[in-house]
C-alpha cells in the first residue's frame, strides 16, 4: 500500500514538473518568435519557430499536459527521457547565455514587457488560429498562469546559417518527444500536421508562400512538398508574362493540320524538352498521329513525337479567346510537366503544339510504358472499359483505382489548381499493344487526364465554358451548369470525383446507373443503358439528385454498399454533398471545409485498399 501511495505521489510530482517545463518552453517559443532584430530573415525564421511551437504544443496536448487536471499519458518508463528532453528544450529556448556559448548568437533581454499573447499576424499564424484554435488558446492559458513578467528578446548578433542550426536542434528535441508517443497517438499527430500543412499551402497567398515551403517545414511528406513546389512554381510563372517567342508564329511551322504532320526526324530520339518555359512549345512538324486517315478527330489519341510514342490531348480554343487563353495553355503544360512525384497519378506533359492558326492546341504526354517500351502503347478510358463486358476488376483493384484518383485530386487542389473536367472519359489506362482488353481483368494504374479546362483556383482567373460533350453534364454539379452557374470551386471537382467513385465501385457507367434507377430497373451489371435523347439526359440528371438525399434515395446506395461496403458509400456520399448549399462560402481568407473532406476520403480509401490486399 505504502509503495502504491509512494508511486502515485511520484507520478503527481513528475506531472507537476512536466507542466512547469512545458510552460517554460511555450514562453521560450513566444519570446524567440517575437524577438526583434532579425531583419529580412524575420518572416522565415518566425514561421519555422511557429511550426515547431505548434508541434510541441500538439505533443503536450496529446499526452494531456494541457488538461485540467493535467495528465501524462505515456509509459512511466519514458519519464526520465521526457524530463531530460524538456529540460534540454527549455534551455535551448530561454537560456541566452547557453545560446551564445553554443551557437554564437547574442540575445539581449529588453525592458519591454509582453502584455498579451496573440496568434502572430503572418499567414501561418492566422492559419493556426483558424485551423487549430485550441493550440492558440493553450498559449493564452500558459501566459495567464505565469509567475513573472515576460520581457521581450532582441537579437544583438546572429548569423542566419547558425540560427538555422538552432531551429534544427529545436526540431530534434520535438521529434524525440513525438517518438515517445504510442503508435496510435504518434500517427494521429502526424496526420493532423500533414492535414494542416496541406490547408496552409492550398490557401496561402503568393507573398506568404516562400516563408514556409522550405525543406524544414516540408519534411513531413514528399507528396506535400511536391504540391507546395507546384504552387510556388505557379506563382513564379504568373509574375512574368510568357515571352513573345513562346507564342509567336513561326513561319517555318505554319502547317495546316493534316493527319500526318511529320513522319521522321533526323535528330537523335528525345522527347523531353529542356530549358525555360518557352521550351514547352514544341515543333508540330515532329508529330505523327496514329489516327491519320480518320475523318473524325479524337479528343485523345496515341501519336509519335520525334520517334517516341506520346499521348495527344486536343484542346479547341475560340479565336476570340485565344489571346487570353494561350498563356493558360502554357501554365497548364508547365504544371503537368512538373508532375513527376508518384502521388500525382497523371501523365507527365512534355509540352504542347499548335499545328495551325485554327485555335487547335495539343498537349503531349509521356505514356507510362515509355521506359523500355518502344512499341505504341494501347490506351483505354474508364468510360470505354465500363461499357465492355470485360475486364471485371476485383474489389481490391477498384479500391486502388479510387484511391489513386482521390490522391491526385487532393494533390492538385493542394497545389492551388482546379481540374474542372473530371469524368470517366478522362481516367485512362495503358497496356502493351498486344494486350487483349476484352479477355483480361488485369488493369494497370489509372491516370487522370483531360486537363483542357484546368486553371488556378483564383477568383481572378477567367473561366471557360465547360465541355459541350453530352456525357460531361452528368459529372458536373447542378450549380456548375447553365447560364446562372456559380464560379467553379474545389467542391465541384469533388462532386465529379464522387461520380467516378460511384462508377468504379459498381463498375458500371454513370449514365446507365442513373437511367436504371429512373426507370425502376434492377442494376444487374449486364445491360448498359445509354443517354440517347435529351429527355434521357434530363431523367438521369433528375435521378442524380436523389442518390444520397431527397425522395427515392437508397436504391443506388444499397447496390453500392453491397458491392463495396458501407464505408465506401459514406465516402462517396461525402463527395456528393461537399458542394451542398451553404458549404461553398468561407471567410475572407479560408474556405469552409478546405481540404478536410478529400483528405478524409483519400486516407480512408488508402486504408481500405491496403486492408483488402
Amino acid at each position: 500500500m505504502a509503495a502504491g501511495l509512494g508511486e502515485a505521489a511520484s507520478v503527481i510530482s513528475f506531472i507537476s514538473l512536466s507542466v512547469q517545463l512545458v510552460d517554460g518552453c511555450v514562453k521560450g517559443f513566444v519570446l524567440l518568435s517575437k524577438a526583434q532584430g532579425l531583419g529580412s530573415k524575420a518572416s522565415i525564421i518566425q514561421c519555422q519557430l511557429q511550426w515547431e511551437e505548434y508541434l510541441f504544443k500538439e505533443w503536450a496536448s496529446t499526452v494531456g499536459l494541457f488538461q485540467q487536471p493535467p495528465e501524462l499519458n505515456v509509459p512511466l518508463s519514458s519519464a526520465p527521457v521526457i524530463r531530460a528532453t524538456l529540460q534540454n528544450l527549455l534551455q535551448l529556448l530561454t537560456d541566452t547565455e547557453r545560446i551564445k556559448a553554443n551557437y554564437g548568437l547574442s540575445i539581449e533581454v529588453t525592458d519591454e514587457e509582453i502584455k498579451e499573447v496573440q496568434a502572430p499576424r503572418n499567414f501561418l499564424g492566422r492559419a493556426l488560429d483558424h485551423y487549430k484554435p485550441q493550440i492558440v488558446n493553450d498559449t493564452a492559458k500558459v501566459f495567464s498562469r505565469r509567475n513573472g513578467i515576460w520581457k521581450k528578446f532582441k537579437w544583438a548578433a546572429f548569423d542566419a546559417q547558425t540560427l538555422e542550426v538552432l531551429v534544427k536542434d529545436i526540431k530534434y528535441f520535438n521529434t524525440k518527444l513525438h517518438g515517445l508517443l504510442d503508435t496510435a497517438r504518434r500517427n494521429a499527430c502526424s496526420w493532423s500536421s500533414k492535414d494542416l500543412m496541406r490547408n496552409v499551402i492550398s490557401n496561402s497567398p503568393e507573398n506568404e508562400l516562400q516563408n514556409f515551403i522550405s525543406g524544414h517545414l516540408l519534411s513531413l511528406d514528399n507528396a506535400i512538398e511536391a504540391s507546395a513546389k507546384l504552387r510556388q512554381k505557379g506563382f513564379l510563372t504568373n509574375l512574368t508574362d510568357p515571352s513573345n517567342e513562346v507564342f509567336a508564329e513561326n513561319t517555318s511551322t505554319r502547317t495546316s493540320r493534316t493527319s500526318t504532320l511529320l513522319v521522321k526526324s533526323p535528330r537523335k530520339r528525345s522527347i523531353t524538352p529542356s530549358g525555360s518555359m518557352s521550351a514547352l512549345r514544341l515543333d508540330p512538324r515532329l508529330l505523327t498521329l496514329s489516327s491519320r486517315g480518320r475523318l473524325e478527330r479524337m479528343a485523345r489519341e496515341i501519336g509519335w513525337y520525334n520517334d517516341a510514342p506520346v499521348v495527344v490531348e486536343w484542346k479547341d480554343v475560340e479565336m476570340s479567346l485565344e489571346s487570353k487563353l494561350k498563356h493558360r495553355i502554357l501554365d497548364v503544360a508547365g504544371l503537368l510537366s512538373e508532375m513527376d512525384e508518384p502521388s500525382f497519378h497523371s501523365l507527365k506533359c512534355i509540352g504542347f503544339v499548335k499545328p495551325s492558326k485554327s485555335g487547335q492546341y495539343a498537349y503531349l504526354f509521356e505514356p507510362p510504358l515509355l521506359a523500355g517500351h518502344c512499341a505504341e502503347p494501347s490506351m483505354k478510358s474508364l468510360s470505354e472499359l465500363l461499357h465492355m463486358k470485360n475486364p471485371r476488376p476485383s474489389l481490391t483493384k477498384r479500391l486502388h483505382i479510387s484511391s489513386v484518383l482521390a490522391e491526385t485530386v487532393l494533390q492538385l487542389h493542394t497545389a492551388g489548381w482546379l481540374h474542372k473536367d473530371i469524368s470517366s472519359e478522362n481516367v485512362i489506362f495503358f497496356h502493351s499493344a498486344e494486350h487483349d482488353w476484352g479477355t483480361s481483368s488485369d488493369l494497370a494504374s489509372a491516370f487522370l487526364g483531360g486537363y483542357g479546362f484546368a486553371r488556378r483556383d483564383s477568383t481572378l482567373e477567367m473561366t471557360e465554358d465547360p465541355s459541350a460533350a453530352r456525357y460531361a453534364a452528368l459529372y458536373r454539379h447542378a450549380d456548375a451548369q447553365g447560364s446562372g452557374r456559380k464560379q467553379f470551386n474545389k467542391n465541384f471537382d469533388l462532386f465529379s470525383l464522387g461520380c467516378i467513385l460511384l462508377e468504379v465501385g459498381l463498375w458500371h457507367p454513370l449514365e446507365s446507373i442513373l437511367l436504371h434507377q429512373s426507370r425502376s430497373l434492377p442494376l444487374d451489371g449486364k445491360d448498359v443503358l445509354h443517354v440517347e435523347r435529351e429527355s434521357d439526359l434530363l431523367d438521369a440528371l433528375r435521378c442524380r439528385k436523389s442518390i444520397f438525399e431527397g425522395p427515392g434515395q437508397g436504391t443506388i446506395a444499397r447496390d453500392l454498399a453491397f458491392a463495396t461496403g458501407t464505408k465506401y458509400v459514406d465516402m462517396v456520399r461525402g463527395l456528393f454533398l461537399a458542394a451542398a448549399p451553404g458549404r461553398d462560402q468561407g471567410d475572407d481568407e479560408f474556405e469552409v471545409d478546405d481540404l478536410k473532406t478529400q483528405i478524409e476520403v483519400f486516407e480512408a480509401l488508402r486504408t481500405l485498399a491496403d486492408a483488402s490486399r
